[in-house]
């Protein structure tokens, strides 16, 4: 059963959620099919009021392609599809403060490191940047890629930022030179998301194929295993705070919640009627959030796999 349903309006198309755990909000990017803006809302995880809402002309065709938190919540950074940009908000007066332009195609992911100094962003046009988040200062473009670069994440202590693209590879690289350590090849078909364990000595990667986790060390790097179960697509992947779970979220319509030590399917997450873009867990790894294409976002349980909130709109899709 659904603990709370989060109020949105029937002619959104919910894009993205990010939890804000300091202060308790969720955070989802939306589509005005109606009223032709994009905007993002903030929900209180509490009761499940409405506390704001940010409003943006669309020109027609502007959506959000990903957004990211800093872990103090005072800063929301939203990749806008059309722009080839990058806008960084405060989350305390939302107004917009930073503008990042230098990718000349989408921006596809965008992610802040452990402290919200930098943000690193992958792009359509074969490159990911690394920025100063406070200033708007390019730093580096990393080039090595042959087409486009899904995914981006930082390492937990920053030094390194992991990559994947269309080209079927993850490479991992060095965040002060920008010179390229790895490039980890194994998978057939493109690599959609990459994301560091909290220890920073493995990698996961996802494809169509399913999931790889990878072993990071100075001296190279090893494929551990292949986490298969999704039908279709896994899209998305996320660890949990202490390493112990990954979550996937797939095209087949479903997230699984996997336990590392068993390489088994802890939670099978049906819920959502369309396949599913994202999850993501909250800061203590007791909640995920999962956004999907059939207009729904939805909160669980992971200690039990119960579903707690539910955003829905009449019409609509949630990417994350």
């Amino acid at each position: 059963s659904v603990l709370r349903r989060l109020p949105a309006e029937p002619s959104w198309t919910m894009r993205n959620a990010v939890f804000d755990i300091v202060n308790r909000r969720l955070i989802g990017g939306y589509q005005d099919t109606v009223a032709d803006n994009v905007g993002f809302a903030i929900w209180d995880l509490d009761n499940g009021d409405r506390l704001h809402l940010v409003k943006m002309p669309s020109a027609g065709q502007t959506y959000f392609n990903a957004i990211d938190l800093v872990e103090d919540g005072s800063r929301l950074a939203i990749a806008d599809h059309d722009a080839y940009a990058v806008k960084i908000w405060d989350t305390t007066t939302w107004q917009e403060i930073i503008t990042l332009t230098g990718h000349t195609d989408n921006v596809n992911d965008v992610v802040f490191n452990w402290d919200g100094i930098r943000l690193a962003t992958a792009s359509s046009d074969g490159t990911a940047k690394l920025w100063d988040a406070e200033t708007g200062e390019e730093l580096l473009t990393l080039e090595g890629h042959n087409g486009f670069v899904f995914g981006i994440e930082f390492s937990p202590d920053g030094t390194q930022v992991a990559t994947g693209g269309v080209d079927a590879t993850a490479k991992i690289w060095d965040t002060a030179s920008g010179r390229e350590l790895f490039t980890l090849a194994g998978h057939a078909t493109g690599i959609n998301n990459v994301a560091f364990s909290p220890d920073g000595k493995q990698l996961a990667t996802d494809s169509a194929e399913g999931v790889k986790m990878w072993d990071i060390t100075p001296e190279g790097s090893r494929e551990l295993v292949t986490l298969a179960g999704h039908s279709d697509v896994a899209f998305r992947l996320d660890y949990s705070p202490d390493g112990s779970l990954l979550a996937t979220s797939g095209f087949d319509g479903i997230a699984r919640v996997w336990e590392l030590s068993s390489g088994k399917a802890l939670h099978i997450l049906e819920g959502h009627t369309h396949l599913v873009y994202d999850a993501e867990f909250n800061i203590d790894g007791s909640r995920l959030a999962t956004g999907s294409y059939d207009g729904t976002a939805i909160v669980w349980d992971t200690t039990s796999g119960r579903m707690l909130l539910h955003i829905e709109g009449q019409c609509g899709s949630i990417y994350s």
